[in-house]
C-alpha cells in the first residue's frame, strides 16, 4: 500500500487495509490497521475513538472533503493500556465501523460512517503528544452500494435502532437474524450475539432459557457447557461468506470448539486460522 506519511520523529507507520472495499449503505466496515514501530514507543492500539483525547482518528471523505468519524465505545474492555512496541515491532489490529457519528463544529452527528451510495475515500491519523509519537495512513477507497430486497428491510431496522448492529439490544438483534440469517448488515451482531451466549455460560446460565445452572453438578454442567459450544461452534462453521470477518469467526470458532472439549476441530481450526492470518492473536 502506498501514501503512508511519515514525520522524522513519528516514531510510528500505519498502514491500513480491508477486505471489504465494496459495502452497503449503513453496513458495518473493516479497517486492518498495521503498526510498525520505528522506536521504542507506547500505542494505544485499540483507542478507535473512545477516550476524550482520541489518538486514533478516522478520517472519511464522501466527495466534500475529509470529516471526521468517531466510532462510539461498546465495550469497557476496549479502553485497554497502551502496549510497549520496541523499535522494528510490528501489530496487526482490526476495527470495525458500524456505530458513531461524524463531528460537526465540535458536536457529534449520530449516522452511518457511509450513509449514502457513493464512493468514498478513508484515512486513519494517530497522535500521543505524550509520546511524541504521530502517524497518517494511506487512504482506502470504498465503494457504497443501495442495498435490496431482504437488505433493504435490514437497513430499515438498524437506522431506527444502530444498537442492532453490534448486539447491544439482544432481543431485537436476534428478531432480526432469525427472519434475515444472511444479512451482510448483521454478521457482526451474529458474533457478537454468540459471544453473549458464552458469557452466559460461563456466568452459569443457560443461553436458551436464561435458567440458571447452579444447581448442577461438575459432571452435569460440563455436559451442557459442550452441548451449547458444539452447537455454536458449527453455527460459525456452516456460515460460509463472513464478509470480511473470516479471522474474527475462526478465532472465535476456536474458542468455542476448545471450550466444547473438542480438541481435534479447535487444533485443526487454529492451523487454518493461523495460516490464514499469521499475525492472528488466537
Amino acid at each position: 500500500l502506498a501514501g503512508v506519511l511519515l514525520a522524522s520523529t513519528a516514531g510510528l507507520s500505519l498502514e491500513i487495509s480491508t477486505p471489504q472495499a465494496t459495502a452497503l449503505v449503513g453496513a458495518p466496515g473493516k479497517v486492518v490497521t498495521r503498526w510498525k514501530a520505528l522506536r521504542d514507543v507506547n500505542v494505544y492500539l485499540q483507542d478507535a475513538d473512545i477516550r476524550p483525547d482520541d489518538r486514533l482518528q478516522f478520517w472519511v471523505n464522501g466527495g466534500l472533503g475529509f470529516k471526521r468519524y468517531r466510532e462510539y465505545p461498546r465495550r469497557i474492555d476496549e479502553m485497554e493500556a497502551p502496549a510497549l512496541m520496541r523499535s522494528g515491532d510490528e501489530r496487526v489490529t482490526n476495527l470495525m465501523l458500524f456505530r458513531g457519528g461524524y463531528v460537526e463544529a465540535g458536536r457529534d452527528i449520530p449516522g452511518f460512517a457511509f450513509p449514502v451510495r457513493g464512493q468514498y475515500t478513508l484515512k486513519v491519523t494517530y497522535a500521543d503528544a505524550k509520546e511524541g509519537a504521530s502517524a497518517e495512513s494511506n487512504v482506502l477507497t470504498f465503494t457504497v452500494e443501495d442495498p435490496t430486497g431482504d437488505e433493504l428491510t435490514v437497513l430499515q431496522s438498524v437506522r431506527n435502532d444502530p444498537k442492532i448492529l453490534d448486539a447491544r439490544r439482544v432481543a431485537p438483534t436476534k428478531a432480526l437474524l432469525e427472519r434475515f440469517p444472511d444479512s451482510r448488515y448483521l454478521k457482526w451482531a451474529k458474533l457478537q450475539l454468540l459471544q453473549e451466549r458464552a458469557s452466559e455460560l460461563q456466568n452459569r446460565y443457560d443461553p436458551d432459557t436464561g435458567e440458571s445452572l447452579w444447581q448442577m453438578d461438575a459432571g452435569q454442567l460440563t455436559a451442557v457447557r459442550r452441548q451449547h459450544f458444539a452447537r455454536m461452534t458449527d453455527s460459525i462453521l456452516s456460515d460460509t461468506n463472513w464478509r470480511g470477518l473470516e479471522e474474527e469467526s475462526l478465532e472465535r470458532a476456536v474458542l468455542y470448539a476448545g471450550r466444547g472439549g473438542d480438541s481435534a476441530t479447535a487444533n485443526r481450526l487454529k492451523t487454518d486460522l493461523l495460516t490464514r492470518f499469521p499475525r492472528s492473536a488466537a
